[in-house]
């Protein structure tokens, strides 16, 4: 075993090119200025171009942890699905969810 912390090991393998479910990396980028706190603005980030098309930086951890796999996305896409599968298309047929 290397003598190399864990954490370097870890985040070895994002690099430019490297693909983590919908996401492409793209190149290392500076913390966003809508990111506060010393913390967050230390970490490492990326810039990743998403399936969707979309282009996001992200904590480099987050994404080699899996935490992160997409823009945003797949989670919109999830809701979309599930509110067309289980909420009423006419809702004054069945009468729920009326104002009253």
């Amino acid at each position: 075993m290397s003598a190399e912390p864990i954490q370097k090991r870890k985040l070895d393998h994002v690099v430019p090119g490297a693909r983590f479910g919908r996401l492409l990396v793209e190149a290392v980028v500076p913390a966003p200025d809508h990111v506060f706190g010393k913390v967050a603005r230390r970490r490492p980030w990326v810039s990743a171009l998403c399936d969707c098309g979309k282009r996001k930086a992200f904590i480099v951890d987050a994404i080699a942890r899996g935490d992160v796999k997409s823009c945003g996305c797949k989670l919109r896409e999830h809701r979309k699905e599930y509110t067309r599968r289980h909420q009423p298309v006419n809702r004054k047929a069945t009468g729920k969810n009326l104002p009253a």
